[in-house]
């Protein structure tokens, strides 16, 4: 990628075509009126697209994607990642800075999920999987961060919360037992029976031999049949 090129070819275009008349020349009978007007509008048609081409316009997406792509390979990310989203913000169809962007996100995503802090994890995951659905990586990424913070939500009281993670996992990957064990969890408290039901019987599905799930489920058949008697 090289900054300015667009101006750059307009001007060599500009400048050969200028050549080329110079080269054919006028013949002694085409004379042109006030020869000088015309030149000075030339000249100053000449230094507006030198400067143009020299100094290409700072909102130009070509230069923010190269300036994140050299930081990124000085492994500053920070700016890789101010660059790039600049360079995404004015180009977002760019197919090069999508990925490049998300894999700075991925990055950010992983290490903070490796520091536990879970809510930057999930939002930088996310962006990453927005940018860039087929990299499989961010996707087991994500789905840890949801079950992790789940996990912490519930127990901290945010069921809400915990609901919502779960049912954002799932829609995912639904074949992960521990989602549909915290969404149990969470109708059971919510004295949300047959829901409860439902989810503890797909956990059993997926992994018969969970035995916590199975004493959950006795426990909410006995309260739905109280509740039906």
């Amino acid at each position: 990628i090289i900054p300015g090129i667009d101006y750059t070819g307009h001007l060599g275009g500009l400048v050969g075509g200028l050549l080329s008349a110079y080269t054919v020349g006028l013949g002694e009978n085409d004379a042109i009126p006030n020869r000088w007007v015309w030149m000075v509008i030339l000249l100053v048609v000449l230094t507006f697209s030198t400067k143009t081409a020299l100094t290409p316009p700072q909102n130009n997406w070509h230069l923010s994607l190269e300036e994140g792509r050299i930081a990124l390979e000085r492994g500053d990310e920070t700016l890789a990642r101010e660059k790039l989203e600049q360079s995404y913000t004015l180009n977002p169809r760019f197919k090069m800075t999508q990925k490049m962007l998300a894999g700075v996100y991925l990055e950010q995503g992983y290490r903070a999920l490796d520091k536990d802090e879970l809510d930057e994890a999930v939002l930088y995951l996310e962006k990453s999987q927005d940018l860039d659905r087929g990299r499989r990586e961010t996707k087991n990424q994500l789905l840890k961060a949801y079950l992790y913070r789940g996990f912490n939500r519930y127990n901290s009281g945010e069921i809400n919360g915990a609901e919502e993670d779960c049912l954002k996992g799932i829609a995912l990957n639904e074949k992960i037992e521990g989602f549909h064990y915290i969404l149990g969890a969470v109708y059971y408290r919510q004295n949300r029976i047959q829901e409860a039901i439902r989810e503890i019987e797909q956990v059993l599905k997926i992994n018969p031999d969970n035995k916590n799930a199975q004493a959950l489920l006795e426990e909410l058949k006995r309260i739905e049949t109280e509740e039906n008697s």
